[in-house]
C-alpha cells in the first residue's frame, strides 16, 4: 500500500509524463506536417518550373527545414566530359542539368537559376565566352567557372573579362573543379596551375 508521499509523487509523475507527451506530440506533429509537405513537393515537382522549385527550396532553407547543396549547371559538347564533371561535383553539389552548347546553357540558367554555371569554351551554336557574357548582361547572380582544354593565359584573361571567377583546365578537372566551384560561390577567383 502506498503512503501519502508516494501517492503525491506518483501524481506528479503522471502530470510530468502528460506534459512530456504533449510536447513530444507537438514536435512530432510539426515534423510530420513538414515531412508531408516536403513529400508533396517532391511528388509534384514535375508540375513546377525551375524558378518555382528554386523559390520553394529557398523558403525551406531559410526556415532551416532543407539543407540543400549549391546548384550547378554544366555545359560541354562532349558527353563523356559532362559525365566526368557531373560525377566529380556530385558529392558536394546538386548538378541540376547538363547541356551541350552555350545557347542551351543560357536557356537552362534562365529556367533553373543555378548558383554556378560550369562552361566549356569551345562549344557549337554559342561558345562559352559569348554565353558567359550574355549571362552577365542578363544581370544574373549566377557564378561562372570555365572548364576547358585551353591552357593559354590569353584565353584565361578573356574568360575573366566575362566576369567568370574560375578557370579550370580539363587536365586538372578532378583536383581543381570542386575547389574552383566552392571559391566561385564565395566570390573568389581560381585558375588551374597549368595555365601558361
Amino acid at each position: 500500500m502506498l503512503g501519502c508521499g508516494a501517492v503525491e509523487i506518483s501524481s506528479q509523475l503522471n502530470i510530468f509524463n502528460k506534459r512530456v507527451r504533449i510536447r513530444v506530440g507537438m514536435v512530432l506533429q510539426t515534423w510530420l506536417t513538414w515531412l508531408a509537405g516536403f513529400c508533396y513537393f517532391i511528388a509534384h515537382r514535375d508540375f513546377l518550373d525551375g524558378r518555382s522549385i528554386a523559390k520553394v527550396q529557398a523558403v525551406l532553407q531559410l526556415r532551416g527545414l532543407l539543407m540543400s547543396k549549391s546548384r550547378v549547371l554544366l555545359a560541354d559538347d562532349n558527353p563523356a566530359m559532362l559525365e566526368k564533371a557531373a560525377s566529380t561535383l556530385a558529392s558536394e553539389f546538386d548538378v541540376v542539368a547538363a547541356v551541350h552548347n552555350g545557347q542551351e546553357a543560357l536557356e537552362a540558367a534562365a529556367q533553373l537559376d543555378p548558383d554556378v554555371v560550369v562552361l566549356d569554351i569551345s562549344m557549337p551554336v554559342l561558345d562559352g565566352i559569348k554565353a558567359a557574357s550574355r549571362l552577365r548582361q542578363s544581370n544574373s547572380s549566377t557564378k561562372i567557372v570555365f572548364l576547358t582544354a585551353n591552357q593559354d593565359a590569353l584565353m584565361c584573361h578573356a574568360a575573366s573579362e566575362t566576369g567568370a571567377l574560375g578557370y579550370v583546365t580539363k587536365l586538372r578537372l578532378i583536383p581543381d573543379l570542386i575547389e574552383a566551384t566552392k571559391l566561385a560561390l564565395a566570390g573568389h577567383r581560381f585558375v588551374s596551375c597549368n595555365v601558361q
